[in-house]
């Protein structure tokens, strides 16, 4: 009775993952946007049945499509769009703000997360990030530094600010934006038409390792940011971009670097990545290193 039941249960998906992909194809097909061609899983299916991170299935599609304004997603029958021409992300997540407000991740609101900035929407957003951005003034950070290292030692450590802001172009805390539209709207490069409702992810990852912005983008090198105006594109956006811009962000980089001053005025550090190659451990939407060993080595012993 089992091997029945399992051979039912497998047609049903195959018919259900069918009737999906024909449905976006042609969605998407009416609007001039190309479908995501791998079967009929999707990104989405890939992802549950597979071993490797979301960021590295949309790095693929990134690398496929790279020359296309966006490209279609086989995901459900609620529409979702891989947003990948810069200009179309910058609209996304900046320009036309007001279309693209949604996080695109839905939460009961008797859920714990519901009162999470990072899961809020709307008027509730809005005024949450109001009241937490007076939290992260220059005069309030400056007030958490009453010791020998101030606050104006370490903001003046500009090469360490450069290094910085180059590994987290390397390794972003996450590989890729979503957004959920709210309102019918229209993307520049390709005139796409986005009808409310539809889902948008947009890469981090692959623009900060894309070539044509970053030449040598393997290569760990600080310099690129020694101009200002990069860190400010939307071709850098390791804390996300626009208005959704997380609010603790200079925060954040704040106690990294004063962080890193402390360790590397005491330790020697040392990597070594196993195998010699980084392998990624399979997460949703994090960027996280799977095999890499760091050795803290206490300087008087060097």
């Amino acid at each position: 009775m089992l091997p029945i039941f399992l051979v039912l249960t497998s047609v049903v998906i195959l018919l259900l993952s069918y009737f999906i992909d024909k449905y976006n194809e042609s969605y998407w097909k009416k609007r001039g946007v190309k479908l995501q061609d791998h079967f009929k899983l999707g990104i989405f299916g890939q992802f549950i049945a597979g071993n490797r991170s979301m960021f590295e299935l949309i790095s693929e599609l990134y690398e496929k499509y790279r020359k296309e304004p966006a490209v279609g997603l086989s995901a459900s029958f609620n529409p979702a769009l891989f947003v990948i021409d810069k200009t179309n992300v910058q609209h996304v997540l900046q320009q036309d703000f007001q279309s693209f407000n949604h996080r695109g991740i839905d939460i009961n609101e008797g859920d714990l997360l519901a009162d999470n900035i990072l899961f809020m929407n709307g008027n509730r957003w809005k005024l949450m990030r109001q009241n937490m951005t007076s939290m992260f003034t220059s005069a309030k950070l400056k007030n958490m530094y009453n010791g020998k290292l101030t606050y104006e030692a370490v903001m003046d450590m500009e090469y360490l600010e450069n290094v910085l802001s180059e590994a987290l172009r390397m390794y972003p805390p996450i590989g890729f934006l979503t957004r959920k539209c709210v309102r019918d709207t229209i993307l520049p490069v390709g005139n796409i038409p986005v009808k409310e409702g539809t889902n948008i992810i947009t890469p981090i990852f692959d623009i900060h390792y894309d070539p044509e912005y970053y030449p040598n983008p393997t290569v760990f090198d600080p310099t690129r940011f020694e101009n200002d105006s990069l860190q400010n594109s939307t071709l850098y956006m390791p804390f996300g971009k626009g208005n959704r811009l997380c609010v603790g962000v200079r925060y954040a980089r704040l106690q990294v670097k004063t962080g890193l001053v402390h360790i590397l005025r005491n330790f020697t550090v040392k990597s070594k990545v196993l195998d010699d190659k980084i392998i990624y451990k399979k997460a949703q939407v994090q960027v996280r290193p799977g095999n890499l060993d760091i050795e803290f080595i206490p300087r008087q012993l060097v």
